[in-house]
């Protein structure tokens, strides 16, 4: 069966044989369907993703030829198992059909979800595994070879988002671990490039300290960390560096079962 790819450039793949459609604005109303994948995308929908707020007069029959044209680039090619219609015309839009597996964000979002709850259960080098296999299936940044409109754009926003929290949760098992000294490095990098993320200046803090590398509080240890470590100051402790990390923020999979609680109107066990 076809692969879908949207964790990094846009692929569909026919075993080894990639079969994306190449015209650009396919391509856009492909994606959407894809992050869609069994619902009804309504066609307004497909427009204000196409042309934004100000689409022409010819809009309505515009999208469905990119719909046919979509049909045509994959006929004849295994998108379900069954060979079973999977562009399917349904008001007020159209509906994509094909088991969730075949997309890599299902994949990632259910291995995220595994290494959570292995990390939440008191298995950090289980959970460190799966979460590995879920970081893995990233090439780049989603979406990379389509033009995304405001609509795609909130979609892209938000795998973002999601592979953000499954590296914290994969920090937080290797942390758990005690792998400090392997976490430094990666740490220093995702300091640099998330420079108002406090949970990653916590964390390095705390990996520098328990490896014996004293930080001092507030904001020069955070410029200790990111520079490779400053001189010891004699006042200072590996505790400093234990208060803050604590400060920076709760573990992420402490955030993940509050939030579930708060969507459930609940409290946390």
């Amino acid at each position: 069966m076809l692969r879908f790819n949207i964790l990094g450039p846009l692929e569909v793949l026919d075993g080894d044989r990639v079969v994306t459609p190449t015209p650009p604005k396919v391509r856009r109303v492909l994606a959407l369907l894809l992050l869609r994948a069994n619902q009804v995308v309504p066609i307004d929908a497909l427009i204000e993703e196409l042309w934004g707020e100000a689409p022409p007069p010819s809009a309505v029959t515009t999208t469905q030829t990119y719909i046919y044209q979509l049909r045509k680039a994959l006929h004849g090619l295994p998108v379900t198992e069954t060979g079973d219609e999977w562009l399917l015309t349904k008001p007020p839009g159209y509906l994509m059909r094909f088991p969730a597996p075949q997309l890599d964000a299902h994949t990632f979002q259910a291995l995220s979800r595994q290494g959570r709850v292995l990390l939440e259960t008191g298995e950090p080098a289980e959970a460190s595994v799966v979460l590995r296999r879920a970081l893995d299936l990233w090439t780049g940044p989603s979406l990379a070879n389509v033009t995304a409109g405001r609509l795609l754009e909130a979609q892209v926003v938000h795998l973002e988002e999601q592979r953000l929290r499954t590296l914290e949760l994969r920090i937080q098992a290797d942390a758990e671990m005690g792998r400090h000294r392997e976490l430094i490095g990666e740490l220093r990098g995702l300091v640099r490039s998330h420079p108002l993320n406090e949970w990653f200046h916590g964390q390095l803090i705390l990996a520098l300290s328990r490896c014996g590398r004293r930080s001092s509080r507030g904001r020069r240890g955070r410029e200790c960390a990111v520079r490779g470590g400053c001189a010891d100051d004699r006042n200072g402790s590996a505790r400093d560096g234990d208060r803050t990390a604590e400060g920076a923020g709760r573990r992420p999979a402490d955030r993940d079962r509050e939030d579930r609680a708060d969507r459930r109107g609940g409290s946390v066990a």
